[in-house]
């Protein structure tokens, strides 16, 4: 947040509202928007001429502006290690079959096996590495539709792709968008292992440009 002033008028600018453009009010005014909508997360920064300033640490990123339904992210690939699975479950899923290989030969299983979180977690990375690093992001909503489709086994390689499948902004927030993510992870074989749709909230450039089809 920030204010100058020109004589006695004091410019501001705030996420929940248009660009300044030379609006004017007192400052008890000022005061009151400020504290209301700092704590709901509302404040945008302004330049001395009262232009709205961008995130510094996002600015050279893709923003909501920037994606397009359809798109198609590469995720590349990641080979999945006897020591990867047994770490992970060691912390997080301590299930024989991901921590024992003879117990996990007798299981339904049939071997060695990564558990369905240390696949997600896997497949969230490269995404990061390949596409949330890049753009705007503000973090994930959530996730719905997650199905495990084919046990990760010690050895094996996943990847696939992730597709932009929606985007969207809302009247009340308009300072941000939220695209949807769908998954589709394969192993070596072309065998789906996961699929999985992500929502992740993304910052928009101009908050005052209208969006059509915007929600409430």
């Amino acid at each position: 947040m920030a204010f100058f002033q020109s004589g006695k008028e004091i410019r501001y600018a705030l996420y929940s509202q248009k660009p300044p453009q030379g609006q004017s009010a007192n400052t008890s005014d000022i005061a009151e928007n400020f504290t209301s909508n700092a704590k709901q997360g509302f404040i945008h920064r302004i330049d001395v001429m009262g232009n709205i300033m961008t995130n510094p640490v996002t600015e050279n990123r893709r923003h909501y502006e920037d994606l397009v339904v359809g798109e198609i992210i590469p995720l590349g690939t990641t080979k999945v290690t006897k020591a990867m699975i047994t770490t992970f479950a060691t912390e997080f899923d301590p299930f024989p079959f991901h921590l024992d290989e003879k117990a996990a030969k007798k299981s339904l299983l049939g071997g060695l096996a990564s558990s369905g979180w240390q696949t997600a977690a896997l497949s969230l990375r490269m995404l990061v590495d390949a596409f949330l690093s890049k753009i705007a992001s503000a973090g994930g909503l959530g996730f719905d539709d997650l199905k495990w489709k084919t046990p990760v086994m010690k050895g094996d390689t996943i990847g696939g792709t992730v597709t932009i499948t929606a985007l969207r902004r809302t009247q009340s927030r308009p300072e941000w968008g939220i695209v949807t993510l769908t998954f589709d992870i394969t192993n070596q074989k072309g065998q789906p292992v996961m699929s999985m749709v992500l929502n992740n909230l993304i910052e928009v450039r101009d908050p005052a440009a209208p969006v059509e089809g915007a929600t409430e």
